[in-house]
């Protein structure tokens, strides 16, 4: 029979049934006792010359700080979507710049200008201001009585080799633009 030094004498110890939590001023077990740790599969094995691996399993987030971090991110790029109204709407927020086309002149000479532009003049640059004399000497020939057909013709025989439509459009923008007057004299 076991006798333990704080029994009373003469009486058997009788050890507690273990496991039981020990105090600091609870008396210590017998040698030879055998303590049954509960063992949790889940818990990490104790680290060398640490403590043992038991503690509060950490959670999930605590876990996995980058996925909780790019998770967090996302979700704050999407509600900063949806509050800036993010709608099927393809029309852009934000004024976009836009190139400014000048109006084209209705009359004068910079409708001249344009109208020869736009048709082009055999090898000839069509913004050369030249154009505009050519332009006038087709009214003055009006004026000398130089019918439309020869005026046609003067202007196929020429060095810059336009197309019979480039020089009917030249004389007959020359008319409507510059000297209105000659108008009865087209065909």
């Amino acid at each position: 029979m076991t006798h333990h030094p704080d029994a009373p004498s003469g009486q058997p110890y009788s050890p507690p049934p273990w496991p039981v939590e020990v105090g600091p001023n609870d008396p210590l077990p017998p040698p030879g006792t055998v303590y049954h740790q509960q063992f949790d599969p889940n818990s990490p094995p104790p680290f060398p010359g640490g403590t043992g691996g038991g503690g509060k399993k950490r959670n999930w987030f605590a876990r996995h700080k980058v996925l909780t971090i790019i998770g967090g991110v996302f979700l704050l790029i999407v509600i900063a979507g949806v509050a800036a109204g993010n709608s099927a709407d393809p029309t852009p927020k934000v004024a976009l710049p836009t190139a400014t086309i000048p109006p084209t002149p209705t009359s004068g000479p910079a409708a001249f200008m344009a109208d020869v532009a736009k048709v082009g003049f055999g090898d000839k640059d069509t913004t050369d201001q030249a154009f505009l004399t050519v332009g006038n000497k087709m009214c003055e020939g009006f004026n000398d009585g130089v019918s439309y057909g020869d005026q046609v013709s003067v202007l196929l025989e020429s060095d810059a080799k336009p197309t019979q439509v480039q020089a009917e459009t030249l004389i007959r923008s020359a008319v409507k633009n510059l000297c209105p007057e000659y108008k009865p004299m087209l065909p």
